[in-house]
C-alpha cells in the first residue's frame, strides 16, 4: 500500500511496535493480509481519526441546525466527518500526516533564509507537507529585555520573502486585531496564542480575512470548550481552522499534555494539530536556561499524539538551538529533525491501517 504517494516503511513502524496483536499486525500497511484486501472506507478509519462511533454526539460545524454561539454544543446521536482545510497545496486532514515547523521568532534574514531552505529540502525529501511558522513578535515575553522579534512589518518581509523563494505556505502569530489584516496578506494561516484564544475582537479579525486560523487550545480550557472560539470564527465567515493541542497548566509552572484532548478537539470537527515542544516548557525558568525544557519527554509525546490521531505535528525548530533568540530550550535540532520525523510518518501511517474499533 502506497499513503499519500509515499511508501510505506511497514518493517521499521511494526519493529517498533511488536505489542501490537497480530490482528492488528496483518492489517498493518505492507503486509500480506493488506496487500489482499479492499482499502479501508472512510467509516472504518480508527475513531481518534474519524471521530466518534455511529451513535456519539456531534459537536463542530457539520451539526445540522447549529444555533447561536451560547446555545448547546451536543445536538443529536449523528455521526460526525472531519473537515479538510487547505492550507496552499496542503491538505490537513487527509491522509498524510503534516508539519508546522520553523523557529519560534524571526531572527536574523541569513538564518531564517538557510533554516527555510533545508526545511524545503526536508520535506521533499521525507514527502512531508510542511507549513513553515515563525513569528513577527512574541508579545508574551515573560521579560521586557527579552527578544520579541523584529515587528509586524520587517517581520511580514521576511516572510514575504521565504514564501516567494521556496513556494512555502506561511504561519506566524498576532496578537492585536488590528496586526490580522496585514498579517494575512503574507501569511496563509493566522494564528491565535492559547492565552488569547479566548479573546473575542482577536479571533474575529482573524476570522474575517479569509486566512485559515489556527487556533491554538488554551492551558486554561477543557478541550471541548474550544468549540467556543471556533464557534466565533464560523460566526465571522470562516470556515477553515486548526486546532492544535499544547499542553494544559498543572500546578505552577508545569504542563501536561492529556491524550483525551485528541479525540475531543477532534470531535469539534476540524484538524487536530499537536504543538510537541511547546508541551516541555518549563515556566517560570527563562527559555534560555536548559532546565527550562524537558526534551527527554519529546519522543513519548510525540508518539502518544500521532498514535492518538493527530493530523500535525507542530514543531519549532533552529539550528542552533541554544543560541536561539527565544524557546532556546525546547526548540529541536534542525540537523536533527528529520530522525525525529521519520518514526512518527510509520506510526501515523500504522494508525490510518488500523481498523476501526
Amino acid at each position: 500500500m502506497v499513503a499519500a504517494g509515499r511508501p510505506v516503511r511497514a518493517g521499521r513502524a511494526l519493529a517498533s511496535f511488536r505489542g501490537l496483536t497480530p490482528q492488528c499486525r496483518a492489517r498493518a500497511p505492507g503486509s500480506r493480509a493488506d496487500a489482499d484486501s479492499v482499502p479501508t472506507p472512510p467509516d472504518r478509519v480508527a475513531p481518534a481519526l474519524a471521530g466518534p462511533r455511529a451513535g456519539a454526539p456531534l459537536r463542530g460545524p457539520d451539526r445540522a441546525g447549529a444555533g447561536p454561539l451560547s446555545g448547546p454544543l451536543v445536538e443529536g446521536p449523528v455521526a460526525m466527518t472531519r473537515k479538510r482545510v487547505f492550507v496552499g497545496e496542503v491538505e490537513c486532514g487527509a491522509d498524510a500526516l503534516f508539519l508546522i515547523c520553523g523557529p519560534c521568532v524571526i531572527e536574523a534574514e541569513p538564518l531564517m533564509m538557510r533554516t527555510a531552505e533545508r526545511l524545503k529540502d526536508l520535506s521533499r525529501r521525507l514527502e512531508i507537507p510542511l507549513i513553515f511558522k515563525s513569528s513577527f513578535s512574541k508579545d508574551n515575553r515573560s521579560a521586557l529585555e527579552y527578544y520579541q522579534g523584529p515587528g509586524l512589518e520587517e517581520g511580514l518581509r521576511i516572510l514575504s520573502r521565504i514564501k516567494g523563494e521556496f513556494d512555502l505556505p506561511i504561519l506566524t502569530d498576532v496578537h492585536y486585531p488590528d496586526q490580522a489584516a496585514p498579517a494575512a496578506e503574507v501569511a496563509d494561516v493566522l494564528q491565535i496564542p492559547a492565552y488569547l484564544c479566548m479573546q473575542t475582537g482577536l479571533v474575529v479579525a482573524a476570522a474575517k480575512t479569509g486566512a485559515v486560523v489556527n487556533l491554538k487550545h488554551g492551558q486554561f480550557l477543557a478541550p471541548d470548550n474550544m468549540a467556543r472560539p471556533v464557534r466565533k470564527v464560523e460566526v465571522s465567515g470562516g470556515d477553515r481552522i486548526l486546532l492544535t493541542e499544547r499542553g494544559y497548566t498543572f500546578g505552577y509552572n508545569d504542563l501536561v499534555v492529556d491524550p483525551r484532548s485528541f479525540l475531543l478537539l477532534g470531535e469539534i470537527g476540524y484538524p487536530v494539530v499537536f504543538d510537541i515542544t511547546h508541551t516541555i516548557r518549563k515556566y517560570g525558568i527563562p527559555s534560555k536556561d536548559p532546565a527550562g525544557g524537558q526534551r527527554e519527554f519529546l519522543s513519548v509525546l510525540s508518539r502518544a499524539g500521532v498514535a492518538a490521531g493527530v493530523d500535525g505535528i507542530f514543531v519549532e525548530a533552529h539550528p542552533r538551538p541554544s543560541e536561539a533568540l527565544c524557546d532556546a530550550a525546547s526548540q529541536y535540532p534542525l540537523d536533527q529533525l528529520a530522525d525525529f520525523v521519520r518514526p512518527l510518518q510509520d506510526l501515523h501511517h500504522l494508525v490510518r491501517a488500523l481498523p476501526a474499533h
